[in-house]
């Protein structure tokens, strides 16, 4: 057990614990207040202009059942992010945030993208696309989402697809793989397109996750 906090804390300051998940996507949780992507202009991965990290453009009218959406279209803050997939939003409980593209990274080329500013990663996995961001960062809200009522989306471009939540609970993080209550591999699961999680302690061992489908 020590040995897994010890791989859990690598990386991380005291009170922030980085969950390493070879072959995943790797977060960390942070105590105290959580807060939201901020948009502010950064340096370093997906960075871009202070319009291209807010995602907000002139001059484009947004459908008025998409309003919590940065921009009717967000091709340019794409093309402005190399490697970014996508705008993933759930407007019931505040997520707005850039994800991009990590499958088949190293674990020390992904964390750069978890941990810039609104940031999180996608990755590919047999099943489904694991995505995620830093607990701190806003995804603590995770644990907020209904079951059978939230939806979320996925926006590229003028192309918004949504997603309703079909499951959700604490699972754990054994540093080489994600699992339900009961011990299962969450990516393993079938019938799910989406498994978003975030960790959901100071040692990075227990997570939120919710299972999401296509909106009918």
């Amino acid at each position: 057990m020590k040995l897994k906090k010890l791989l859990a804390c690598m990386m991380a300051s005291a009170m922030v614990a980085v969950c390493m998940v070879p072959g995943n996507v790797s977060f960390a949780a942070e105590a105290g207040t959580m807060t939201a992507a901020k948009a502010e202009t950064k340096t370093g991965i997906g960075a871009g202009t202070l319009e291209h990290v807010a995602g907000v453009f002139e001059g484009q009218e947004i459908n008025s059942e998409y309003s919590f959406l940065n921009s009717a279209d967000n091709t340019d803050e794409m093309l402005a992010r190399p490697r970014m997939e996508c705008r993933f939003y759930i407007p019931d409980v505040g997520i707005n945030v850039a994800l991009f593209n990590v499958t088949g990274m190293t674990y020390a080329e992904k964390q750069p993208y978890g941990d810039a500013e609104d940031s999180g990663t996608w990755q590919q996995s047999k099943n489904m696309v694991v995505l995620g961001d830093h607990a701190y960062e806003g995804f603590i809200v995770l644990k907020d989402v209904v079951v059978g009522e939230t939806l979320c989306y996925v926006q590229r471009g003028t192309d918004v697809i949504p997603y309703l939540c079909a499951a959700k609970g604490m699972g754990i993080n054994t540093t080489k793989a994600l699992l339900d209550e009961n011990g299962n591999s969450l990516t393993a699961l079938t019938g799910y397109s989406l498994l978003s999680y975030c960790c959901a302690d100071s040692y990075g061992e227990n997570i939120h996750y919710a299972l999401w489908v296509p909106a009918e």
